[in-house]
């Protein structure tokens, strides 16, 4: 069972669901009834890896390197990284990009790190047809974080300590906090819940604040609201995760 509840939990607590039309640097076409929230290819939402980007689904299981053999980059491209366990995420004339999950999640300058990347592009003003005129511009590590409307940021999500649901829980009740730079007054009113989907194994939750164009200011730390979404059966066994990132993390109990 996959039961997709896209706007339901922004819905039932009165909060605003998202502007109208494709705003800037969101394509109107991935518009859905009139309202972008998150970059989406085919409805999935689209995950950002410092510049490669791509559905969970395609980081996951994207098509090998095998599927460059016959491009000029090939050679470059096995110079540089072991052939297995990559995903390509885009092959053209002038750009390759792959990712691969790594076995455990690094942390770099206390930023978790759980995928690899590499991108490969012809040298500056070279014959992009030759083999020899590539270059690797890009690989290191990242944590791939979900696209989102100009005016929405990611918001920290986790189960409320004093409503901690079980097998029968119809509903969750979260603490949400803002982490925009805001005037330290809570966000009610503007949060948005992107995505509520439940499948067999895992409800899960992308959660977002919405700001309007704003000078600058002082920036103080809001406090946490709590926000109360509605199960379509009870939880049951399964996970509740948050989509912000790859892979899936589970909520925790209680934010910091």
């Amino acid at each position: 069972m996959r039961v997709a509840l896209p706007m339901l939990g922004a819905v039932m607590a009165g909060l605003a669901v998202g502007c109208a039309g494709g705003g800037p640097g969101v394509p109107a076409d991935l518009a859905d009834g009139g309202v972008v929230d998150a970059v989406r290819t085919d409805g999935a939402l689209v995950y950002d890896c410092l510049g490669v980007e791509g559905t969970a689904e395609q980081f996951e299981a994207g098509p090998d390197l095998a599927s460059v053999r016959d491009h000029p980059a090939h050679d470059v491209v096995l110079d540089a990284v072991h052939p297995t366990g990559w995903s390509v995420l885009e092959v053209g004339p002038a750009r390759v990009a792959a990712v691969r999950a790594l076995t455990t999640r690094e942390r770099v300058e206390s930023w978790p790190r759980s995928h690899a990347q590499l991108v490969v592009e012809p040298i500056d003003g070279a014959e992009p047809a030759a083999a020899l005129d590539w270059k690797v511009v890009s690989h290191t590590t990242c944590n791939p974080r979900v696209q989102l409307r100009p005016d929405l940021w990611l918001a920290s999500v986790a189960i409320d300590p004093a409503a901690e649901p079980d097998a029968t829980s119809e509903e969750l009740r979260l603490l949400v906090r803002d982490n925009n730079c805001g005037d330290g007054e809570p966000p009610d009113g503007r949060i948005e819940v992107l995505e509520q989907v439940v499948t067999d194994d895992e409800v899960r939750l992308l959660v977002a604040t919405r700001h309007p164009p704003r000078t600058l200011g002082d920036c103080l730390q809001a406090p946490d609201t709590t926000l109360t979404l509605p199960l379509p059966e009870p939880l049951g066994d399964r996970r509740v995760v948050d989509a912000a990132l790859l892979p899936h993390e589970d909520v925790p109990v209680g934010l910091p």
